[in-house]
């Protein structure tokens, strides 16, 4: 409740809460969100088992790449390996020369597309790029 009025009044809160607060995003930040996940830290508050876990989940998407999508199955597992790394980057957006050298996306597209109807990735858009466009069109 002193929450909500801290929100709604602008206050900030007593440091302690601030603190535990954002012990929790960390916490979510590592566990994730999935359910299973979720349900194996409530059980066990364990990282490590909940690491054991998030591994087992990545091999199944890895196997069912390849289950799913023969023809392309080489280039979706390749874009699928470079998602960590290009987020951690510090820019922050997927760089195709990461995937080789002369890529384009026209190339890749399909691989991109279908790690995002499967809900494994979820495209993001530079909005801020997107505004600048519109503005100049009007």
């Amino acid at each position: 409740m002193q929450l909500r009025i801290c929100y709604r009044e602008r206050h900030p809160i007593d440091e302690f809460i601030h603190e535990r607060m954002l012990e929790a995003v960390r916490l979510y930040l590592i566990v994730g969100g999935m359910p299973a996940l979720v349900q194996r830290y409530v059980d066990t508050n364990n990282l490590r088992e909940v690491a054991t876990l998030q591994r087992s989940i990545i091999r199944t998407y890895k196997r069912d790449i390849s289950q799913y999508d023969l023809t392309r199955k080489l280039l979706i597992e390749e874009i699928y390996n470079l998602v960590p790394s290009e987020l951690n980057a510090s820019n922050k957006r997927f760089i195709l020369k990461e995937l080789h050298a002369k890529a384009r996306y026209s190339r890749y597209e399909s691989g991109f597309m279908w790690l995002k109807d499967a809900g494994v990735v979820i495209p993001t858009y530079n909005i801020e790029s997107l505004y600048c466009a519109r503005l100049h069109e009007i």
